[in-house]
């Protein structure tokens, strides 16, 4: 996280619109997996080394955002799968399906679906450059959360 952030501090794009550029087969091929095994290994979501990738490349952050959310989902249905899956009956006590615990299941559920209407709402009307500041500011939030827990 600290890396991410940092980067995404002192470079020279991602503070800035840039000319976009296209991804070089390299990053194509490799970046994917290198940031999803980042991602699984740090609990984080892929996004946080997707968004700044694709920024350095000259992307929008609504394009960026867009494209890191709809990464998202087969991460999300494969890592759901295999903890439903995983310790399946060894949790005592009722509301779990493997290690996924149901009621906290249905609160990220109801406040990721809130926080999808709001952004739809209101982020179109957000200037792209407030857009990376307070992405970036998003990130230290994240960081300093999971220092402090």
């Amino acid at each position: 996280m600290l890396i991410t952030i940092s980067d995404c501090l002192f470079s020279r794009r991602f503070l800035k619109e840039s000319t976009q550029r296209e991804l070089s087969p390299l990053t194509r091929k490799v970046g994917g997996v290198v940031i999803g095994v980042v991602a699984a290994l740090l609990g984080v979501g892929g996004s946080v080394m997707t968004v700044p990738l694709l920024r350095r490349h000259g992307y929008s952050m609504k394009a960026c955002v867009a494209m890191a959310n709809a990464l998202s989902l087969p991460v999300a249905l494969c890592a759901t799968l295999i903890y439903a899956l995983s310790d399946w009956g060894t949790i005592p006590g009722g509301g779990f399906v493997g290690d996924i615990h149901l009621p906290t299941l249905a609160i990220l559920v109801v406040t990721g679906w809130c926080g999808m209407v709001i952004s739809q709402r209101y982020l179109p009307k957000i200037a792209d450059l407030w857009h990376a500041r307070i992405y970036v500011l998003l990130l230290i939030v994240v960081l300093i959360a999971m220092i402090a827990v």
